[in-house]
């Protein structure tokens, strides 16, 4: 296909570049360990706490997911990410939840005092936001 869009030459070229499961799985998880990084310290370097909140769902395949997206000032504009999302390796109890963030926040250089609001499970009011995680900052 490439030679009959751009020719021979395109096509050595291209053919020299490894597409192996390995290399595309490699180069994935570099893109999104680069961009966690990137969204850890944004959130650092704000002025203002960010406000956090975890989803719990399933997949296709049944599976627990654990996503986490924040909010955060950068040059006095909000923006969001998805610092992490975690698969089936853990359960689905408040407690494990808490301990999978209390790792990644660790492993990242945050803490819970950065983020002003916290709210698990897509919770709409605030006062469900304790339902299933507490807030570690009133502990």
């Amino acid at each position: 296909m490439v030679r009959n869009v751009l020719g021979d030459k395109a096509k050595r070229e291209i053919s020299k570049i490894s597409l192996s499961n390995n290399t595309v799985r490699r180069r994935i998880d570099d893109m999104a360990a680069d961009v966690c990084n990137q969204v850890c310290q944004e959130i650092r370097a704000s002025a203002f706490r960010a406000s956090l909140q975890l989803d719990e769902s399933t997949d296709l395949a049944n599976q627990s997911q654990l996503i986490a997206f924040v909010r955060y000032e950068k040059e006095k504009k909000v923006k969001g990410g998805v610092p992490f999302l975690r698969a089936p390796d853990y359960t689905t109890t408040a407690e494990e939840v808490k301990k999978l963030v209390d790792y990644f926040f660790e492993k990242n250089g945050l803490s819970w005092m950065q983020f002003q609001h916290i709210c698990p499970d897509g919770a709409p009011a605030p006062d469900r936001c304790s339902d299933r995680i507490r807030d570690p900052r009133e502990e």
